[in-house]
């Protein structure tokens, strides 16, 4: 299996982010994992953040783009004006099962949220 000769903790790692699910945190992700890793050194935040799945996926994508300086955050984000990252409700049942809405939304959440509509009426599917 191409990568089991390297030997370093971070080789493996790679944040997978930006996908606006219901456990995610879109569209503040960037700013999220800025929070958890800005006191790693630069060689580690670049592998978690984009170095393995590269590697992984034997692409460049840094260098298809014209470089570092345009695809940073703030560059892909001053590229996309028309894209609307408004958090809007899509109706339906509320995943977070007590309506708190500071907490965040868990996996478990979800599927308890979903395994209750299963067995909801129709009626009560269509509320």
């Amino acid at each position: 299996m191409r990568g089991t000769e390297h030997t370093d903790p971070h080789h493996g790692p790679a944040g997978q982010r930006g996908y606006p699910h219901s456990d995610c945190t879109w569209p503040d992700v960037a700013e999220e994992l800025w929070e958890n890793v800005k006191d790693l050194p630069d060689r580690v935040i670049d592998k978690i953040t984009h170095a393995n799945a590269f590697n992984f996926y034997e692409i460049d994508p840094i260098a298809v783009g014209g470089g570092r300086q345009n695809c940073n955050v703030g560059a892909l984000r001053s590229r996309a004006t028309g894209v609307d990252t408004r958090i809007v409700s899509m109706s339906g049942k509320d995943a977070r099962v007590q309506g708190n809405v500071d907490k965040p939304v868990t996996a478990r959440d979800v599927w308890a949220t979903l395994a209750g509509h299963a067995n909801a009426s129709p009626k009560q599917k269509s509320d």
